[in-house]
């Protein structure tokens, strides 16, 4: 008993797929069916290599679709940690730790630069190297003595409102002015 091969036409395949001859043509070269001999199709070969092409797309999307949620997952969770951690104390508000450190520096500032203001006077009258070390010695240490003090600075809100001139109160703001 011969087995009669059947077929379907190129164009024929094209209506109950949708797609083009040129894409039938692309798939039996990726190796879902056996390409079409004389511009006719085997059709089990050819529907078997189809539904698994279509299998593959499903999955694909799918597994995309999956792929995004695990990563909105994850910063969901990140965001998460983040809250607990600024609850508990254990992460601070970069804005907040910026104008802190804001504040030391300028305290800092000011007092280093008040230093020549203070020991000129009395370092005029001094003609000895040791006497005029020792008197900056004891100016730089009563001022680091004094900036070792806890300073007591602004807390900074946990959220800060949005208004009309919100930025026009940050430190960027500021600086891009």
């Amino acid at each position: 008993m011969s087995e009669t091969i059947q077929t379907l036409s190129a164009e024929r395949l094209c209506l109950l797929t949708g797609l083009t001859d040129r894409r039938h043509r692309q798939l039996a070269g990726e190796g879902y069916f056996p390409p079409p001999i004389k511009g006719q199709y085997q059709i089990t070969p050819t529907m078997q290599g189809m539904f698994r092409y279509y299998r593959e797309q499903q999955n694909k999307g799918s597994s995309e679709f999956n792929l995004e949620r695990l990563r909105k997952t994850r910063a969901e969770a990140n965001l998460a940690e983040i809250r607990l951690a600024k609850e508990t104390k254990h992460a601070l508000d970069a804005k907040a730790v910026f104008r802190a450190w804001e504040n030391i520096v300028l305290v800092v500032r000011q007092k280093l630069l008040s230093l020549p203001t203070k020991v000129a006077p009395r370092l005029v009258y001094e003609d000895n190297q040791q006497n005029i070390e020792a008197e900056l010695d004891k100016e730089i240490c009563d001022a680091l003595e004094e900036l070792s003090k806890p300073q007591a600075y602004d807390e900074a809100p946990s959220e800060i409102q949005k208004g009309e001139n919100a930025d026009a109160e940050t430190p960027e703001a500021a600086s891009k002015n």
